[in-house]
């Protein structure tokens, strides 16, 4: 194998160990149920900070959870998030309250886009 080769395989190797390691995901409520083309925007507004950047979301399209990389703040994330247009409660939710059988939002699982 050629170095040419070898190095882009090492590097996109090791971004992706990092990423699978990482479990820096944030919750977010939303004001409002986002319909598709709100989501859109918003997984296109947090891979234009973080190219690596997931989104996922409820069921009912209320609740946002961002995997992102750790040098991205949370202020970041409000931010793009807010550029696309859907209005954020304050805070971050507790992902505990997810729990299918005992939380507040039952049977609402997460789905997860790129």
């Amino acid at each position: 194998m050629s170095l040419r080769t070898i190095l882009p395989a090492l590097a996109l190797f090791a971004s992706t160990i990092g990423m699978a390691q990482s479990t820096d995901a944030l919750y977010f409520q939303a004001a409002a149920p986002m319909d598709a083309s709100d989501l859109k925007f918003v997984i296109q507004a947090m891979v234009d900070i973080d190219p690596m950047a997931k989104v996922g979301h409820s069921d009912d399209m209320t609740i946002i959870q961002v995997r992102r990389n750790p040098s991205v703040s949370e202020a970041q994330v409000r931010a793009a998030i807010a550029s696309a247009g859907v209005t954020l409660q304050p805070g971050l939710i507790d992902p505990a309250s997810f729990d299918p059988c005992t939380g507040p939002q039952r049977g609402a699982g997460l789905h997860r886009h790129r």
